[in-house]
């Protein structure tokens, strides 16, 4: 809230929020018999927000024992006794369940409720009507006893160190708002019960006959508690002195000590404190002039207790108010998650483009890797020849006129798979008819890789060949018909870098005979390349 409107029989006291409390501050008061209070209104911006405190002699304060309602029964309740009230001349009218129950005569439960009103008056009438025409953002109506109520309980009672048992017990609070003028607060089962103005008539530096005077007015109060039976005769009631000066107040504890307490009086049953709220609150120094209502109005600032007075414009403005503090709130978690949703996109795409950046070197290093391999192994034959001599081997498996080279040869897929060095690029065969039995005359030629500049290797891989068709049971014969190299000695000494072909395959030729027994009577002869 912006400003506070203190309302009180003689006069308006306007607290704004952003010059309150500060060096210099001019109290803004404004009459009820002219028009200042409309023209002050007419001047507020249409987002500043007003609270108003009511503090009327008049305010009425009424507990009625009801029968003990279920949760759902209590708001007829509540609404037939706020009716009551308004028919009666009430403005405005709060009702409150209290946590304080009883079993009259007749066995009935009953529960107390507060019913807290203030009278009608052309004034206020006026006041709240001009808060509805020129739309003013009244957000809450407080009344003052009960405000102190609040602050007491919420900042100065966990300060003084009163605990909660003491605080259900009976007790009187004293704040001195002036030096001549105290508000008196009855409490009893933690509930205000009554609020009482206290006015001594004394000159204003008479400092001496103050706190007896204050003294003797709160034994009168004390005895109104007996003669009304609100507490029974010679009860406890502790008492609580607050002030705002830095005045002598262990002094009004001890006269109160002297005056009030009977002798029939338990100690554990009541206590007797007091405080100065300059040094329990920790107020800045420019501040503590101010008096109690600025300490009130601090508390009301800062804390914003909730709403006392239910006033139908007030209602409505803080219904508004919450919707338009919801729709904020939904704009800014849209605008967030928007904001999360670029976000997220953005490092997405960013992580994207460095896979990208990362697929496409590892591409341009495999095309690199690819080319180097390429140019150190340049065979004669490349894939595609060796696949389709692989689907020519496949076809011919299947051909049924080969059919012995599923039953005789198949042993030479096998040598051939034991010597990755030996390609095979032609292979010839013929079937010779010898008494009883048949020989297969086989011719294979082939390469041997890789040749680098050496013909150890090579021959190496040949001899291994040949002697792994030589292990085979059913070769009867197996002769080398050309060397990858000339074994004279003579010749291999001649050989040197002009006479070393660029090629890195070395050419040789293979001519073994096979037994079989299961050839056909026809001699055949075929070659495949």
């Amino acid at each position: 809230m912006d400003y506070i409107l203190y309302l009180k029989e003689k006069d308006i006291t306007v607290i704004e929020r952003q010059s309150f409390c500060k060096l210099d501050h001019q109290v803004l008061t404004l009459n009820w018999q002219d028009d200042s209070t409309e023209i002050f209104l007419k001047g507020l911006s249409k987002y500043s927000t007003v609270s108003v405190v009511l503090d009327f002699i008049d305010e009425n304060l009424r507990y009625e024992w009801v029968p003990k309602l279920l949760p759902w029964e209590k708001p007829s309740m509540e609404k037939r006794l706020t009716a009551k009230a308004k028919s009666e001349g009430s403005l405005f009218v709060h009702t409150q369940w209290l946590p304080v129950f009883r079993t009259n005569a007749s066995g009935r439960e009953e529960q107390q409720l507060l019913i807290a009103s203030v009278l009608r008056s052309p004034e206020v009438e006026h006041l709240f009507n001009l808060f509805e025409t020129l739309q003013v953002t009244l957000v809450g109506v407080y009344s003052y006893a009960f405000l102190m109520g609040d602050f007491f309980f919420a900042k100065v009672a966990p300060r003084l160190k009163i605990s909660r048992k003491q605080l259900n017990t009976p007790f009187l609070l004293v704040l001195r708002e002036s030096h001549c003028h105290f508000r008196q607060v009855f409490f009893h089962h933690g509930v205000l019960k009554i609020s009482r103005h206290i006015d001594l008539e004394l000159a204003p530096h008479d400092k001496e006959p103050v706190f007896p005077a204050l003294i003797h007015e709160t034994k009168i109060t004390v005895k109104y508690l007996y003669n009304q039976k609100i507490l029974p005769i010679n009860a406890e009631v502790g008492f609580v002195y607050l002030d705002v000066e830095r005045d002598n107040e262990e002094q009004v504890i001890e006269q109160f000590k002297q005056m009030i307490p009977f002798s029939n009086w338990q100690s554990a049953n009541w206590f007797a404190k007091s405080g100065n709220l300059n040094e329990l609150l920790n107020i800045h120094e420019h501040c503590q002039n101010q008096g109690a209502l600025n300490v009130l109005m601090t508390f009301l600032f800062k804390a914003r207790p909730g709403n006392f007075y239910r006033v139908l414009y007030a209602e409505s403005v803080r219904r508004f108010l919450a919707i338009r503090k919801g729709l904020h709130a939904l704009w800014i978690t849209g605008a967030l998650v928007g904001s999360y949703a670029f976000i997220q996109q953005g490092i997405d795409d960013y992580l994207l483009s460095e896979k990208k950046q990362w697929i496409e070197s590892q591409s341009h290093q495999l095309g690199i890797e690819k080319s180097r391999l390429q140019r150190s192994i340049n065979l004669k034959y490349n894939a595609e020849d060796i696949k389709a001599i692989v689907e020519f081997s496949e076809s011919l498996l299947q051909n049924q006129p080969a059919h012995f080279f599923k039953q005789d040869l198949i042993f030479l897929s096998q040598v051939l798979q034991q010597n990755p060095h030996i390609l095979m690029t032609e292979l010839t065969w013929q079937i010779n008819q010898k008494f009883d039995s048949e020989m297969l005359s086989v011719s294979l030629s082939g390469q041997v890789f890789p040749f680098n500049k050496t013909y150890e290797m090579p021959v190496k891989w040949v001899d291994d060949f040949v002697s792994d068709l030589m292990e085979s049971p059913r070769v009867h014969s197996v002769e080398l018909v050309q060397e990858p190299l000339n074994r004279r000695v003579q010749k291999s000494l001649e050989v040197d870098g002009k006479s070393i072909d660029n090629d890195q395959a070395l050419p040789f030729a293979v001519r073994f005979k096979i037994r079989s027994d299961r050839m056909t009577p026809s001699a055949s002869g075929d070659k495949t390349e």
